[in-house]
């Protein structure tokens, strides 16, 4: 019987179903690939049946799934991939998710082990967000205190999506004993806006402050795409009261991200009048309306009236040329 070719051809053969990606052949292709032993042929395959949309691999693909939480699976690689493709494909089988956030997977590495698993707990804390179901909050208050940050971060972003008026407790406990990485205290911040609105803004306010500089960006940014008008007229007092360069520029960025007709005004005056490292701030954090031709030739009329050099090439910078 010939041999079969290294696991590594294999893989690298799958991709080529995406030239049919809906034959019979390519279904058969990679739900024999599915069925491997290998966690590497099978992770392909999962990735490509979630990439594909290949709806009718889902009960093969969550059957793969369970199977590799008893099977070998160095890395975590085919969990990790599988899970990925369920949520692509929308699977509803939250005991496998629930299964997926709670699993950690300590494998060696120098000088000790390390958990290969995180991706795979971040990945189910957005299926679960998803479903939304009575255990999804508890789950995801369980992973807030994970051991580690990205999987925090995927549990405070996944509350958030929630939406759910008790699922701002865990994140007004997170916001007030706080967090090692900014990263999470960034989406804990986030989050506790798009649940409580208006009523979230006097957690994230301190945040502005210099006790803790390096969230100050977070909080106006938490503040600024809540676009609520309360956020706006805060970040606009505060700028009032600020005087160093530094502690103005988060200001300028969360007024910005209100996208109000107000907010848009106020910038393009400090543009104008401010001195030329506060203008150079406001012009970047316009800069996400780089692709709404009217905005930009507001800014740059108001650039090109000031005729300051730094302010010019910040937005040749951040306002680049469209292509022809």
């Amino acid at each position: 019987m010939a041999k079969s070719p290294p696991i590594e051809e294999q893989v690298l053969a799958l991709n080529r179903v995406r030239a049919d990606p809906t034959s019979d052949l390519t279904l058969d292709v990679i739900g024999k690939a599915l069925r491997a032993k290998s966690n590497l042929l099978t992770a392909k395959a999962g990735e490509l049946a979630g990439e594909l949309q290949l709806a009718c691999l889902l009960p093969q693909v969550e059957e793969a799934f369970a199977r590799f939480f008893t099977d070998a699976d160095k890395g975590c690689v085919a969990k990790t991939a599988l899970a990925g493709s369920m949520e692509a494909l929308k699977s509803d089988a939250e005991p496998l998710f629930l299964r997926g956030v709670r699993h950690v997977q300590l494998e060696g590495a120098w000088g000790g082990s390390s958990d290969v698993a995180v991706d795979l707990r971040a990945t189910c804390a957005r299926a679960l967000a998803r479903l939304n179901t009575r255990n999804t909050l508890p789950a995801l208050t369980d992973l807030l205190a994970d051991a580690h940050a990205p999987a925090r971060a995927a549990a405070a972003q996944a509350i958030g999506h929630v939406g759910r008026q008790e699922g701002a407790l865990p994140l007004r406990l997170k916001i007030r004993v706080g967090d090692p990485e900014p990263g999470v205290m960034a989406e804990c911040l986030t989050a506790i806006m798009k649940i409580l609105g208006a009523a979230g803004i006097e957690l994230v306010e301190p945040f502005l402050g210099p006790a803790q500089p390096e969230l100050s960006d977070a909080a106006a940014i938490a503040l600024g795409e809540s676009r609520l008008p309360e956020a706006y007229a805060l970040l606009r007092a505060r700028f009032d009261k600020e005087i160093t360069v530094d502690r103005r520029r988060p200001l300028l960025l969360g007024m910005a991200l209100t996208r109000r007709a107000e907010s848009l005004d106020f910038l393009l005056t400090v543009i104008d009048e401010e001195n030329a490292a506060t203008s150079v701030h406001a012009v970047a954090a316009l800069a996400i309306y780089k692709n709404d031709a009217a905005v930009r030739e507001r800014v740059r009329a108001v650039v090109e009236s000031r005729d300051d050099r730094a302010v010019s090439e910040e937005f040749q910078k951040r306002f680049p040329a469209a292509p022809r």
